[in-house]
């Protein structure tokens, strides 16, 4: 996973590196195709104008997939202004955490919360329910993404985004919540992203970081057939954790 800083242009990996090698190259002809090689913000303004590019609707780095649904046909123009919006609102957020998915209006639990990080594969959950005592609570994304959408590791965004409202409802009550602990699930791909966390969570919150090697991730992942779907998705998230 790329840095969640300005967008593309400041991600200093090779574009293969990146996700955006033949395979790209195959889904890039696909949508083009499928939008008839018009940009699709200038036709939302009934302007025709011709596309060349491809562009996630929803950026990587704030969680978009390469679904076709969460791509589009982009002119260079448009190109240029939508990164550079995305840029100056990810420079934003990472000056309230919201970089991070932070939510903006998050309060210090009153609990204690222990966060766990690491990339896909590497035993947040199984370690999660290995410590969990009676009347703690877990939070785990993908638990919440199951229950609204019947699949984990769903590369539906629409469900993604109902998790993500889900997730943060709960953890906004935690500075009420004086019984039992929280523990937190996050996959936390950069130590800054992961000091953001603690620090958004206040004084009561720890971290543990899984120590599972990449390529031990990856041949979880590839093992198991329920995440069949994400292999892809997930393995480059595990080259991209630092």
């Amino acid at each position: 996973m790329s840095k969640p800083n300005g967008g593309w242009k400041h991600d200093k990996r090779s574009r293969h590196e990146r996700g955006y090698g033949a395979a790209w190259d195959k889904l890039r002809r696909r949508v083009l195709i499928r939008d008839k090689h018009l940009c699709q913000p200038c036709l939302r303004v009934q302007r025709v104008t011709p596309a060349r590019e491809v562009d996630h609707i929803t950026p990587k780095a704030q969680g978009g997939t390469d679904d076709e649904s969460n791509l589009q046909s982009i002119c260079p123009t448009c190109h240029a202004e939508k990164s550079s919006t995305e840029g100056q609102a990810a420079r934003k957020a990472r000056a309230d955490g919201q970089g991070f998915g932070i939510p903006a209006d998050l309060k210090p639990s009153a609990c204690p919360v222990i966060v766990i990080a690491g990339p896909p594969g590497s035993g947040k959950t199984t370690h999660a329910h290995a410590v969990a005592r009676d009347g703690d609570t877990i939070i785990d994304l993908d638990d919440i993404a199951e229950a609204i959408g019947g699949q984990r590791w769903t590369g539906n965004l629409a469900v993604v985004r109902r998790a993500l409202d889900e997730r943060d409802r709960v953890l906004r009550s935690l500075h009420t919540k004086r019984q039992g602990r929280v523990i937190l699930i996050i996959t936390g791909s950069t130590a800054p992203e992961r000091m953001a966390w603690v620090k958004a969570l206040g004084m009561r919150a720890r971290l543990v970081v899984m120590q599972t090697s990449a390529a031990e991730c990856l041949r979880r992942i590839k093992a198991d057939p329920a995440r069949a779907h994400a292999v892809a998705r997930q393995a480059e998230v595990i080259k991209g954790w630092r």
